[in-house]
């Protein structure tokens, strides 16, 4: 805001952000050939202060870097995929009372403190969708809990915003998802 005035002095202090930890409504929205949704995971969210999309882009690309570090370890592309989505936190989009689709936010939002302390994976990450004519009816899912703690899980369904929305069979999509009420 050109309007804003900004005074630094020494002491901390906190700005909140109105879209902050939400999706961006610009990320890109797509399948891949498998019909997969991207993005995989989502970064920072709604009205950074920063150029868009630069700082998202810097943090996806810092946030492996730390998790490596913290672990001590070297990590392959598709490990790090895992853990941050594993780890992820899911998010409303603003305005919404509903979670963004996983088409817009993949996984969830990044988040960097979790992923060194996870010990619970949850595999595949994904589940592809594919055609009607090689759709698969049932998906193997492996829940596996490396900690010491013995976990228990109770699996829910949380419901979220459509992939795309179209309405009276117009062929483009529309820019945010129809919410209906039941």
């Amino acid at each position: 805001n050109p309007r804003s005035t900004f005074i630094w002095d020494k002491k901390l202090s906190a700005i909140r952000i109105e879209e902050g930890g939400a999706p961006s409504d610009f990320p890109s929205l797509y399948l891949n050939g498998k019909l997969r949704s991207k993005p995989d995971v989502s970064a920072l969210g709604g009205n950074s202060l920063s150029t868009y999309p630069s700082m998202a882009i810097l943090f996806v690309i810092g946030a492996p870097e730390l998790y490596m570090q913290a672990k001590g370890a070297k990590a392959c592309g598709e490990e790090i995929r895992k853990v941050f989505k594993n780890t992820a936190t899911i998010t409303k989009s603003p305005g919404f009372k509903t979670f963004a689709s996983a088409a817009k936010q993949g996984g969830g939002l990044i988040n960097v403190l979790k992923t060194p302390k996870a010990t619970v994976s949850i595999s595949p990450d994904y589940m592809d969708l594919l055609d009607t004519k090689h759709i698969r009816k049932t998906v193997k899912t492996a829940v596996k809990n490396s900690g010491e703690k013995v976990r228990t899980y109770t699996l829910s369904h949380i419901p979220a915003d459509a992939f795309i929305s179209y309405l009276n069979k117009n062929l483009l999509p529309l820019n945010i998802p129809l919410i209906e009420v039941d």
